[in-house]
């Protein structure tokens, strides 16, 4: 069976090694090379949810290096967030990230796509909540960034906190480009201007010509607002 597994894995016979391969682990479930080529399997099949049933077993006998077992682990939940939508429900996404390991929920990396998930559904309270958490215990540029499109009910509650950030980061460019989100959705026009025209210079990046080009359309300046979109074009084709 073993053979007939391994034959079938190297052959690309994908569904049919993992048959021969859980039947294997279920009579043999200790053997160390059984679950190597079973991870293997279901990562080739992108079978996220059999894949993190077996985490567990994958780190009981050490099967990898710790390094390689956060890398995979890593990658099966931010994948099971990334599957729930947009075909799943809301329930299925919280569902996704309600069921990781506690303690994967302080890996930024994972905290952006829920985030970024959930922004996309409409939830900013649940967004901006996680997302000022997360910030207060560890700066990533990342996640500043998607506080700004985390529009909470309370968004000049949440400018203010952005705005207390820039004590200890005020040579943030990700910082400015929220602040910018946040006053325009405010309805500081002005401010955010000025905050995006900080933010490019210094850092050019499309993300803030892009909210510098709104921000100038909604001051009735086409031209520039026009050269704010083309500039953040010619970042992107870079």
């Amino acid at each position: 069976s073993m053979t007939q597994g391994l034959l079938q894995y190297l052959a690309h016979q994908k569904e049919q090694a993992l048959a021969t391969l859980t039947a294997l682990h279920n009579r043999a479930p200790d053997h160390k090379y059984v679950l190597q080529l079973l991870m293997e399997t279901y990562l080739d099949l992108r079978d996220w949810t059999g894949l993190a049933m077996l985490l567990p077993d994958l780190r009981r006998h050490k099967v990898m290096s710790d390094d390689r077992l956060k890398e995979v682990e890593l990658t099966v939940h931010r994948e099971l967030l990334n599957l729930s939508l947009p075909s799943g429900s809301l329930d299925v996404l919280r569902q996704a990230w309600n069921s990781m390991p506690k303690h994967l929920h302080q890996n930024a990396e994972l905290i952006a796509t829920y985030a970024g998930k959930l922004i996309e559904q409409g939830e900013g309270n649940e967004a901006e909540s996680m997302l000022r958490t997360a910030i207060g215990r560890e700066w990533h540029e990342n996640l500043v960034v998607l506080y700004g499109r985390a529009h909470a009910t309370q968004i000049g509650r949440q400018l203010e906190t952005a705005k207390s950030w820039r004590t200890t980061h005020s040579d943030s460019p990700a910082l400015y480009l929220a602040l910018g989100s946040l006053a325009l959705e405010n309805g500081a026009t002005e401010q955010a201007l000025d905050y995006l025209q900080r933010s490019v210079s210094l850092k050019p990046n499309r993300a803030a010509y892009r909210e510098l080009g709104r921000a100038f359309e909604r001051v009735g300046n086409a031209e520039d607002a026009m050269a704010s979109y083309r500039k953040g074009m010619e970042i992107e084709q870079v």
